[in-house]
């Protein structure tokens, strides 16, 4: 077990319930008064990236849970990789959903890449402990 990836992901799964209520009932309101011709699509994005944010905070607690044998260079790959999404996607798509900064949408698509092989590493890394241990 590894601290630290699990008080991590705690954190951010509190700020993906805190990003879920403060989107339902702070945001909502304000973007259909300041972007009436988009705001359900940018209402969309709040909600794709707080999903995210959660299913991301989540999979960084359980590479805090994974056992010794799995090696911790791997792990700490892993958990560094769904950080990066987590600030490059849904970061992103939140600062773009509020401000209208058309610049961070850009940067979104490379958050996804970075969740894509942050389950990439998450494969290799099981996969060659599980080798290592000879069960596979």
């Amino acid at each position: 077990m590894n601290k630290r990836w699990l008080i991590w992901g705690a954190v951010l799964a509190l700020s993906a319930v805190a990003t879920g209520a403060l989107g339902d009932h702070l945001i909502q309101p304000k973007l259909l008064e300041w972007f009436p011709n988009d705001a359900e699509k940018r209402i969309a994005n709040w909600e794709v990236a707080s999903r995210y944010l959660f299913f991301h905070a989540l999979a960084i607690c359980i590479v805090g849970l994974l056992p010794r044998q799995v090696p911790r260079r791997g792990a700490n790959l892993v958990g560094m990789l769904f950080s990066v999404g987590v600030f490059l996607f849904c970061g992103c798509l939140f600062g773009y959903v509020v401000s209208d900064q058309k610049w961070l949408v850009h940067v979104v698509p490379l958050g996804g890449l970075s969740f894509m092989f942050g389950w990439l590493a998450l494969i290799v890394t099981v996969a060659r402990a599980e080798r290592s241990e000879g069960k596979l």
